[in-house]
């Protein structure tokens, strides 16, 4: 419960990262995927070429004054929202237990938009053909 309050306070507050590993971690797979998605079409609504989006990671422990640098090697470092989608749905369509609490509606809008994403970079790469092969 309180685990859910605080990934609901982190997605309202735009923390996308933090939003996904409190809701991964309260068992809430199909919240997760959303907000993924959400990230995602946030992403790929920007002009190709332009900035790309990124996420606000989860910061480093601060251990002694340093920051550690081998406490953020985890999904908390992740500031990209393709390769958070990508890391995500990749780790759920491999687990049975997790492809059963995410909706059908959920997963395929994910998917749709991570083809989306390729077919972007492709288009910003100047590959026109491979774009248009992306199936």
């Amino acid at each position: 419960s309180i685990t859910l309050q605080a990934g609901r306070f982190a997605n309202d507050n735009g923390r996308t990262t933090d939003a996904v590993l409190l809701y991964h971690l309260a068992e809430d797979y199909d919240t997760v995927v959303a907000i993924v998605g959400r990230a995602l079409s946030e992403a790929i609504s920007l002009e190709v070429g332009g900035e790309p989006l990124r996420l606000q990671p989860v910061k480093p422990r601060v251990e002694g004054g340093r920051a550690n640098a081998n406490s953020s090697l985890s999904l908390a470092s992740i500031d990209d929202p393709v390769e958070l989608a990508r890391t995500m749905m990749h780790m759920y369509e491999g687990e049975r237990f997790f492809r059963e609490n995410i909706q059908d509606v959920n997963r395929m809008a994910c998917s749709v938009l991570l083809q989306m994403s390729e077919i972007k970079s492709l288009v910003g790469a100047g590959h026109w053909v491979q774009a248009l092969d992306v199936s």
